[in-house]
Parts: structure tokens; C-alpha cells; sequence
């Protein structure tokens, strides 16, 4: 059987980048022709192509390591006509490409910036990804683009880190140099270096929040705040706290969370749990439990789904007494993706690994958690993420595998996630898997979700990028 893939049938392009060329291969029967495009003249801005080639499915070829994960995020947003994308390219740098809508031009990849990470040779396993450090992008409110990336808990040369451990890496923080433009990036010293899957979270009023564990696994998750469009942050806010596990000092109470931005000046948070290990002992990935809670951005305090007031920064025994969704009696989750409805209703997605592995969707019906299972078990989700359509409709993206094929689509629910029906997925490969974008900040229909083809050859270094909305992928038609 002749399982699609995500190419376009009759004419194969590749795409990749080196700094600020792209060039392009298009093959014919057994010929192969190079052409090379510049994509930023001698003064920074953009040139036009030498000429035009056919549609490619993807928009960039030059994906690294796992370029994309949910946790670290926006990886893009629409704003003003244009969709900006951000991934993790050769070298574990944070790679940038925008595409307008309108005129349906794209620019980039562009490297914006150089990540800490990736420039040290690990010796026991010369061809491991840290991947922890992926690029997080909004849109302030004068149009300029930041990323931060390039952190997992940096280390004691970079000062004292009162909130957690030391780790690897700098978390960077960059800002494009003119609004609304890729081209050209400047750092911005305003933020610790210590931090761990940067996430932002941008207000109706503009005021930016930056979400992160403030260092590897036995650290605190904290934000900062800015009102200023991220030229200045407030000192970090602890949210959850680590300390030694009671009756065992041996073992941290850690964390892994997720947040976004809900209605009515609010913040969605979802967080597991990680009992940690000391290093002088094994470690192990053990996760566990289900939370959520949310913040009222207004005067930044915290509370449970039923509305009571909590006292922050939560330590692991009231987490149990105050923000439990689900107790996994000791068996695995991951931290998945949230939302909240209009009404402010709380709605979680996260794996949870028994005797199989599947996902489950919670929601808050304002009395009780009311779960549903996502994933027939012939199916092995990956990440995903989700919308709400209208009341009744939400719409899960997941990349997956069936029968040995690897997937990425959408399923939905007609009944607030009693139910769940696959759509035809929109990309499908035998010789790769797919890893995904949350969902794009403020995304236009057209485009939703980055995805990364990921090649099962180990000797292929790079994997494809795709921006898929309501229609499937968005192609390049246009390059400059």
C-alpha cells in the first residue's frame, strides 16, 4: 500500500540554511540543479529571489535535534497579516522565518541568535541533543519580536542561583531590532540565565510574562513580569517550590509545568510532579499526578479551580490538598497542554503511562473533574495541544503513530471531550516521526501548528518544518 508522505508528488525540493543563505535543490528524473538566494542584502534588509520555484509542502529543511516540544512556547504568533515561526536549527541555535498571508511570501530561515547549548562535544555520546534550550517568541505590543532560548539552568560562573541548581546552557534573551522585522536581532541582558523551558505569556494590556524553572530539575518555577514590553523584568516570583521530599531528604520535590494565557486576565497553569534524585545516586524520569490552578493577572494572585485562594509559592503538600486533578497512585504522567473557556473553566490534556499509554482530557465542570480518554489504544500519541471551537467542539493536534505509520492531525470532540473522532491526518510518513509546536499564539486558520519531520535514518541530521492550519500546509511559493 502506498502510504502518502509529506512531499509533493512529481517535483522533490530541499530546503536548507547556512547563516543567511538558502539555498535550493530541485531534482528531475536524475538531474540535480543548485541555485542560492540570499536572503539579507549588504544593508539588512531583504532581497527578492533571482526566480521563482515550485511549491514546496515545508518551509524549511534545516530543523535540528527535536526543533520543536510543547513545553517550550509560543513557538509563533500571528500578528498584524504575518505568522512568525521559531525552531531550533543546526548547532541547537534559534532559527526565524515569517510568512504573510496576503502577499503569501516568505522570509527566512534566519538565524536570530547563538544558543549556549550545542557548542560543547558531549564525549560519552557525541551525537546527543540536549534540546532543552528550543526558542519561545512573542509579539510585544509595538510589534517587535522576542525569543529566549539557549537555557537548561546555566552554571555557577554566571553567579548565584538561589532558587535552584546549577545545570548547562544560558537562557538568552533577544529582541529584533525594528518591529515587525526578522532580519536583524540585539540581546537583552534583563533576564537570570538560569532558567529552563522559557515560556511567555502575553496580557490583553500588553504586560509580558516569562515563565521557567529557574534551573534543572531540583530548582524552582517562577516568572517575571514586564510592563514595559519586555524592556525590564521584575525580580523572578516563585510559583512552585523544590525542597527535600519529607521523611526522604535524599529525594526533591520538583516539577514540570505549562501555562497559558486564559480569558478575563487570567493565566492557566498545569504542572506533574518529579521526584528527584540527588546526582550522587541513579536518576530516574518518574512524573507523576496531575495539577492546575490559575492567576489573576490583575493583582497576580492564585487560586484552584473551585475559586479558593491559595498561598504561593506551593510546596508539593498543599499542591495535594489544594491544585490535585488527578492521582496517578504512583504511575506515570506527562504534563501536557491547558485552556480555559469562556466561563473560566479549566481544561487539561496529559499522557498517562499504566498498563498503556494514553491521554486523557479533564475539564472542570464547576462542581467536579469530569476525564475522558483521547487515544484508542492502537494509537500512540506523541504531544499535542487544543482548541476550543465553540462550547461543545474541541479540536486536539497530536502527532502519532498507528501501524507503524507516523501521523500528525487533528481530533475532535462534539460533546466537550466525552468522545473523540480522527480527522484524515495531514501529514503521514513509514520512514519518520513528527514532533509539534503548541498551537500558534493569536493563529490565523491557516495556520495553527508548526511540525518537524523528524528522519528514523540516524545518519540524516536535519528534519523538515511544516505550517499546517485548517487547510494543510501552508506552501512556499514565494521566497525573498
Amino acid at each position: 500500500m502506498d502510504f502518502f508522505k509529506p512531499l509533493i508528488a512529481g517535483i522533490f525540493c530541499s530546503l536548507f540554511t547556512l547563516e543567511a543563505t538558502v539555498a535550493f535543490t530541485i531534482q528531475k528524473s536524475n538531474e540535480t540543479h543548485h541555485q542560492s538566494v540570499s536572503e539579507i542584502d549588504s544593508g539588512g534588509g531583504q532581497s527578492n529571489p533571482v526566480s521563482k520555484y515550485d511549491s514546496l509542502t515545508y518551509f524549511a529543511d534545516n530543523g535540528f535535534g527535536q526543533p520543536l516540544q510543547t513545553i517550550q512556547h509560543p513557538s509563533g504568533e500571528y500578528y498584524e497579516g504575518v505568522t512568525y515561526l521559531a525552531y531550533q536549527g543546526p548547532k541547537e541555535d534559534p532559527y526565524i522565518c515569517s510568512y504573510n498571508h496576503q502577499t503569501k511570501e516568505w522570509i527566512g530561515p534566519i538565524k536570530a541568535g547563538t544558543s549556549a547549548l550545542g557548542k560543547t562535544l558531549n564525549l560519552k555520546n557525541p551525537d546527543k541533543v540536549d534540546n532543552h534550550g528550543r526558542p519561545a517568541l512573542i509579539v510585544d505590543g509595538n510589534g517587535y519580536i522576542h525569543l529566549v532560548f539557549g537555557g537548561h539552568g546555566g552554571d555557577s560562573d554566571q553567579g548565584d542561583n538561589s532558587l535552584g541548581s546549577y545545570g548547562s546552557g544560558k537562557q538568552t534573551h533577544i529582541i529584533s531590532k525594528k518591529p515587525r522585522d526578522i532580519s536583524s536581532w540585539e540581546i537583552m541582558d534583563n533576564i537570570p540565565s538560569f532558567g529552563t523551558y522559557s515560556q511567555f505569556i502575553k496580557t490583553p494590556n500588553n504586560s509580558i510574562y516569562l515563565f521557567y524553572r529557574h534551573g534543572p530539575h531540583r530548582s524552582d518555577w517562577v516568572y517575571q513580569k514586564s510592563t514595559d514590553n519586555a524592556k525590564t523584568f521584575a525580580k523572578p516570583v516563585s510559583i512552585l517550590r523544590h525542597k527535600p521530599q519529607n521523611g526522604n531528604p535524599d529525594v526533591y520535590d520538583t516539577w514540570y509545568a505549562w501555562f497559558q494565557e486564559g480569558p478575563n486576565k487570567t493565566v492557566i497553569a498545569s504542572f506533574n510532579y518529579h521526584p528527584c534524585a540527588p546526582n550522587r545516586t541513579v536518576h530516574n524520569s518518574l512524573r507523576i499526578n496531575e495539577y492546575a490552578m490559575k492567576m489573576n493577572t490583575v493583582d497576580d494572585t492564585w487560586e484552584n479551580a473551585k475559586g479558593e485562594k491559595l498561598t504561593m509559592p506551593l510546596t508539593k503538600e498543599y499542591a495535594d490538598s489544594m491544585t490535585m486533578v488527578f492521582d496517578s497512585k504512583g504511575e506515570k504522567t506527562r504534563v501536557g497542554t491547558n485552556l480555559a473557556d469562556s466561563l473560566g473553566n479549566l481544561h487539561l490534556s496529559f499522557r498517562y503511562n499504566s498498563k498503556n499509554q494514553v491521554i486523557y482530557y479533564v475539564n472542570w465542570t464547576g462542581g467536579q473533574w469530569k476525564t475522558s480518554q483521547i487515544n484508542p489504544l492502537e494509537y500512540t500519541f506523541n504531544n499535542g495541544d487544543m482548541f476550543i471551537e465553540n462550547r461543545d467542539i474541541i479540536r486536539f493536534f497530536t502527532s502519532y503513530r498507528h501501524q507503524n505509520i507516523s501521523h500528525a492531525g487533528w481530533w475532535n470532540s462534539n460533546d466537550i471531550g466525552l468522545t473523540w473522532e480522527k480527522e484524515i491526518p495531514m501529514l503521514s510518513s513509514v520512514s519518520a516521526s513528527f514532533v509539534m509546536s503548541a498551537l500558534i499564539r493569536n493563529a490565523h486558520p491557516d495556520a495553527r501548528v508548526i511540525v518537524a519531520e523528524i528522519p528514523d535514518n540516524p545518519n540524516e541530521k536535519h528534519s523538515k518544518l511544516y505550517l499546517l492550519g485548517n487547510s494543510g500546509p501552508v506552501k512556499r511559493n514565494h521566497v525573498r
